[in-house]
């Protein structure tokens, strides 16, 4: 998935490439809701990004980056995880 979306971002470039990208996420996890059964609202584009802030805001960050640290290519990349950029970059 990861060299799928460098494809989808590389396109089209890094504001529509990042949109692009966004999209295609969100279209692979709504897929799984429905593969589970989901039974809550249909997900629209602005209701994705509402619940997805809002689960955002309930976050431990020093955990959250603890947590993804493994799995960077470059450690220093761990500073970015953090509640405004993963905010700004999820609008």
């Amino acid at each position: 998935m990861k060299e799928r979306l460098r494809q989808l971002a590389g396109v089209h470039g890094p504001l529509r490439g990042r949109n692009v990208a966004r999209e295609y996420l969100q279209a692979r996890i709504l897929g799984a809701l429905r593969q589970t059964g989901w039974s809550g609202a249909e997900m629209t584009p602005a209701s994705w990004r509402r619940a997805v802030a809002e689960r955002l805001e309930l976050l431990d960050w020093s955990r959250t980056a603890s947590d993804v640290r493994p799995f960077l290519e470059r450690a220093e990349d761990v500073e970015l995880v953090d509640r405004e950029t993963v905010l700004r970059l999820s609008r």
